[in-house]
């Protein structure tokens, strides 16, 4: 999907005007990475030979985390890994040969019949200062979390009803907090459930605050892949909302 341009408030309009970059809060960035066995899929090339989907989230976000440095040293990235729950594997840190390394050490572990996404929210509430307790919220500071999904024929769990509960429902109604997926999987088909997955993605962001968060699908090529983690580079608080692409 293409990206609308942005029409410029007029003279005399009342919209508030983007924060200047130095304004803006420093990041803290969790990568969440899939790491079952589907992850060494070569369906977005037209080589056999061509990249994994590991090889190319790999490769993406080290030039995502390249992108943001350029624009503040001081932006924080973690590693957490999603098996059949979810594992804290890289602490925070502005050290990006650190983050390379704990990035660039990961392998697929195995074949998973379910995903708890409950455990993913109490990870990252656990491992993100101020949501317990807002007094120690750091200043000048966001969280982001970035979740590269990979399953076709596994539909996450979590308990949804008309709206959100518990873990899931403190981080994502937080103004501090942003929740961007990229799912990456096989083309849909009668043998897998790649509808259900999306359409349980839609439903969180559907019961999340409106364009806060984004959700991004993507089965097809590399070229394709690298644009749509492209869109996530920018700043939360300078993008515009996803409906507007």
């Amino acid at each position: 999907m293409a990206a609308s341009p942005r029409k410029d408030a007029s003279p005399g309009s009342s919209q508030a005007a983007p924060p200047a970059l130095k304004e803006l809060p420093q990041e803290r960035i969790i990568f969440c990475i899939d790491l079952c066995d589907e992850v060494l899929a070569q369906n977005f090339s037209k080589s056999k030979k061509g990249p994994t989907r590991l090889e190319l989230i790999k490769k993406a976000i080290l030039m995502f985390i390249d992108a943001k440095r350029r624009v503040s040293e001081l932006h924080q990235f973690a590693v957490c890994i999603l098996t059949s729950a979810t594992l804290w594997y890289t602490d925070f840190t502005t050290e990006p040969e650190v983050i390379r390394r704990g990035i660039m050490s990961l392998e697929p572990q195995g074949t998973f019949a379910s995903f708890d996404m409950e455990s993913l929210f109490s990870t990252l509430y656990a491992q993100c200062p101020g949501f317990q307790d807002k007094s120690k919220l750091p200043a000048n500071t966001i969280y982001r979390t970035i979740v590269f999904y990979s399953r076709s024929n596994v539909v996450p769990e979590l308990k949804l009803g008309s709206d959100l509960h518990g873990d899931a429902k403190s981080l994502l109604t937080s103004p501090n907090f942003y929740f961007d997926i990229l799912y990456m999987h096989s083309k849909p088909s009668k043998d897998n459930k790649t509808q259900q997955v999306f359409d349980f993605f839609t439903d969180i962001e559907n019961l999340a605050p409106k364009d806060q968060h984004y959700y991004i699908s993507e089965s097809c090529t590399k070229p394709r892949f690298q644009m749509q983690v492209a869109q996530l580079v920018a700043h939360p608080k300078l993008r515009p909302p996803q409906t507007s692409y």
